[in-house]
């Protein structure tokens, strides 16, 4: 098993002072030190619980993301964003039974709150010939509870590390296919305990056990197309020193200075609009676009006809509209759609010297939802969109060289593999919206039934009775004749 700590001072935090940090062949302690921090476990497939090992030797590939839906500070090289929620991400097969084991798992490690039936019923397809899963889960002790029981195994300093998992911005599980370790990455923009610097010893917790650490901040660019950091490494119980470091590599993602928020316009009814309002100033090169990514639950929708229309598009704010992936029922309730529901990417426009936000209105479309008691209406959360500015690179082929490279975010597929993301940030405490639903109200169904089949027994009696004045009339006159 093997870990790497990268803790990313802050541009605008204190000056670090070595007095900070002490190294011995038995732990490392940090004491108030101002950074991000990213955590990376590599886990071989012997020591992962049997129930993972089996479900992931029939499986060619798995990637599962999650995000918090609080804002939260990003920065470079740990700049990629996902809408907030777990997003699970795993290759086509002739035979969905082939991968059926995926949503087990799911259950087992994140809870029934997951909600993961099956692949073929929970699952939508994407292009590349993948699988999509997502759901707003927002509370990941139960994953945190896992790994307590069957990682730690009791590890005292194990179990007390695990529990920053629950406070994480985002982390991510990787698994390459069969003969490849399991990858669990996560980052912390700040302390999760208090946002606070962070004051912390790191141990060996097992035998084969290997921690590395890095106390890193970002420096000048030495070349173009590179980002530059420097700092201390160490490795705890091979050495009592640190060593200096500085390197270079080409990111995929780059954090961009550029900040959006969302809301609905209307706060009832069943075809809300979503306003975003973006500030996204100048584009990073004269090639990029300015993109909106989301993940609709199956609540709602878009119809893909009304966005087929370029005029209705540019009125809006648009350039472009790429899917929808997934759910694209326009009558089905809610209660009939299986699958999570649908993924699709907006083309932002973006007029030329112009230094007001961007102003974008999506509308949006909502299925009826079950009957429940007391009506009224309910309260549903969409996610917000990640946007990004998407731009062409001559040097794709080198952003393997990262060492803190992330892939597999869910919306690659709508783009080249020579793209390089550069994404902005979502202003406010949440990256939600929230709205009210309409929902009959079961205490009154009966009242309604009944006063709805009166009316149709009525309007029924009506069109009779005219039937029968409009016969009777034309015999008195057929007899007059």
């Amino acid at each position: 098993m093997k870990q790497r700590v990268t803790f990313l001072v802050k541009p605008d935090s204190p000056p670090t002072d070595p007095e900070q940090f002490k190294l011995s062949l038995e732990a490392l302690q940090v004491k108030g030190l101002h950074a991000a921090r990213q955590e990376r476990w590599t886990i071989s497939a012997d020591e992962l619980p049997t129930l993972v090992q089996n479900a992931l030797a029939s499986l060619p590939e798995l990637h599962i993301k999650w995000s918090t839906k609080s804002a939260y500070r990003s920065l470079d090289p740990f700049s990629t964003r996902a809408p907030a929620g777990l997003h699970v991400l795993t290759p086509s097969v002739e035979s969905t039974k082939d991968i059926d084991l995926i949503c087990p798992l799911l259950g087992t490690v994140f809870g029934p709150e997951a909600g993961c039936v099956s692949v073929s019923e929970s699952f939508i397809e994407i292009p590349q010939q993948r699988y999509q899963y997502y759901t707003e889960l927002s509370d990941v002790s139960t994953f945190v509870s896992y790994i307590q029981k069957y990682i730690c195994n009791g590890k005292e300093h194990c179990l007390d590390e695990s529990k920053a998992i629950g406070h994480a911005d985002y982390f991510d599980i990787d698994y390459q296919g069969p003969g490849s370790p399991l990858v669990f990455s996560a980052f912390w923009s700040t302390n999760s305990v208090d946002d606070g610097p962070w004051t912390t010893t790191l141990r060996k917790h097992f035998q084969d056990h290997r921690v590395e650490v890095g106390i890193l901040d970002q420096r000048a660019k030495i070349y173009e197309e590179k980002l530059t950091f420097g700092g201390i490494l160490g490795v705890i119980g091979e050495t009592e020193e640190f060593k200096e470091t500085m390197f270079s590599f080409h990111p995929r993602h780059q954090h961009n200075y550029g900040v959006y928020a969302g809301t609905f316009h209307n706060q009832t009814g069943l075809h809300p609009k979503f306003a975003l309002s973006i500030q996204a100033g100048e584009p990073p090169e004269e090639e990029c676009n300015l993109n909106a990514y989301f993940t609709l639950p199956k609540t709602f929708f878009v119809d893909k006809y009304q966005l087929a229309d370029q005029q209705l598009l540019h009125s809006l704010g648009l350039n472009g509209f790429k899917g929808p992936y997934g759910e694209a029922d326009l009558e089905a309730p809610v209660w009939t759609q299986s699958r999570w529901g649908s993924s699709f990417l907006l083309q932002i426009a973006t007029p030329e010297n112009t230094t007001e936000p961007l102003q974008v209105e999506l509308p949006l479309h909502l299925r009826y939802l079950e009957p429940a008691s007391g009506g009224n209406n309910i309260p549903v959360e969409m996610p917000w969109p990640v946007i990004f500015w998407a731009c062409p690179s001559t040097v794709w082929q080198k952003f393997h060289t990262s060492p803190f490279d992330r892939k597999n975010i869910g919306y690659e597929h709508m783009f080249g593999e020579d793209t390089v993301y550069h994404h902005l940030s979502p202003q406010g405490p949440v990256t939600f919206s929230t709205l009210g639903v309409p929902v009959l109200d079961l205490d009154h169904a009966s009242m309604i039934k009944m006063g709805t089949a009166g009316l149709v027994l009525l309007g029924f009696l009506y069109i009779v009775a005219k039937i029968l004045l409009n016969v009777g009339g034309r015999g008195k006159t057929a007899k007059l004749e």
